[in-house]
């Protein structure tokens, strides 16, 4: 998502949430990436959870590990940060066992300005018998 306007961030997530129910329906779905705002503090992020049927996976995840922040700036992980702009949503019967802010640096440079997020969920099936 932009990282300037607020304006194009909510337009934004308006046109790509209309674009996954169009899709997708029911089904299951998985949305990450960037959104350039702070998790459960931003406008953006409400969006794209109240009425939609998404959660988030780090705040649902039996385990989370690693530091809150995903920003990094291209510095080590800073333990009093909380600007976790990088989300993993999901929507459907899903169990998320774990979730992990990966921070894995080579001689403390860091591969880029975003730490990875990994989840490790599970799509509950339903049985057709």
């Amino acid at each position: 998502f932009d990282h300037v306007s607020q304006d194009a961030r909510l337009n934004g997530m308006k046109l790509i949430l209309s674009d996954i129910e169009a899709r997708t329906g029911d089904f299951p779905v998985i949305f990450m990436g960037d959104f350039n705002v702070t998790a459960e503090r931003d406008e953006v992020y409400h969006m794209a959870l109240d009425e939609t049927g998404f959660v988030d996976a780090w705040t649902v995840a039996k385990e989370r590990k690693g530091p809150v922040a995903t920003w990094n700036a291209f510095r080590p992980v800073n333990p009093d940060s909380d600007r976790r702009i990088d989300w993993i949503l999901l929507r459907g019967d899903f169990e998320v066992d774990l979730c992990e802010t990966v921070t894995y640096s080579e001689n403390d440079r860091q591969v880029s300005d975003h730490f990875p997020v990994y989840a490790k969920v599970r799509l509950q099936l339903e049985s057709t018998e």
